[in-house]
């Protein structure tokens, strides 16, 4: 009799375990739709944004750009002494020039300031901040302040910047 309980709990054991750790990716995946169904928080949307800064500090373009959706859409209004110039950014142009700033730095710092996020319905955000870069190369250094608004998205369970408007304010060398 206690040969039958033995195998019979180990068997109730290897079940449950194969039921706990042998499915692992269904479990993960599970885990992402119930975070979709829960809807898209202020803490996921800074989570993002901190990711993308941390990849743009370390010259990632390719960490960057997975954070866009290939389909986004930049617009960067630089000021020019006829006003402020918008500059249309799609995916590839804006990796393009990413990796002209990324490539030319010695150093790369990014921050945010007074950072709004505005959660619209389950799968989308809106968030404006103040950004400021600084850019260091061999010759100068380079700082910009700028206004940002940004539309960000979850497409396939992960999130992607859709839209990046951004206002210059300031640059100083």
């Amino acid at each position: 009799m206690k040969t039958i309980k033995t195998k019979t709990g180990m068997v109730i054991g290897a079940m449950l375990a194969a039921l706990l750790f042998g499915n692992q990716p269904a479990l993960a995946a599970n885990k992402h739709k119930a975070e979709a169904a829960a809807g898209l928080t202020q803490q996921q949307v800074t989570q993002f944004l901190q990711q993308l800064d941390d990849q743009a500090m370390q010259k990632n373009v390719n960490g960057v750009m997975a954070h866009f959706d290939a389909t986004a859409q930049v617009v960067v209004l630089a000021p020019t002494p006829q006003g402020p110039q918008p500059m249309n950014f799609g995916f590839e142009d804006y990796r393009r020039l990413m990796e002209a700033t990324l490539s030319s730095a010695g150093e790369y710092k990014v921050r945010r300031q007074d950072v709004a996020v505005h959660v619209s319905g389950a799968d989308k955000a809106v968030v404006t901040d103040i950004n400021f870069e600084t850019l260091v190369t061999q010759a100068k250094t380079i700082k910009t302040i700028a206004n940002e608004q940004m539309e960000i998205v979850r497409v396939d369970g992960k999130l992607k910047l859709t839209r990046l408007n951004s206002q210059v304010l300031s640059t100083t060398e």
